[in-house]
């Protein structure tokens, strides 16, 4: 990304109730597999300070499809460093 370029990351923020790897769920007619890794906001912030962004904002928002799962959302820009 360019310096001065703006990005969105969205991550499960870290719980106790799911765990951190890989899961195979069927979505889009197939079996896809995904690699979770969970932050809390703080442990976020703090990653993306430590790799060239600025936290434009933060938030965390509740799944609405029934499963309890809560999301962290960002808005960032990449700074020069």
């Amino acid at each position: 990304m360019k310096d001065g370029g703006v990005g969105f990351v969205s991550m499960r923020r870290k719980n106790t109730l799911f765990k951190e790897g890989v899961i195979v769920e069927a979505k889009y007619r197939h079996l896809i597999k995904r690699y979770f890794t969970h932050y809390s906001e703080s442990e976020l912030v703090k990653v993306l300070n430590d790799t060239g962004f600025k936290v434009l904002k933060i938030f965390q928002k509740e799944n609405t499809h029934g499963e309890k799962i809560s999301w962290l959302h960002a808005f960032v820009r990449k700074i020069a460093p």
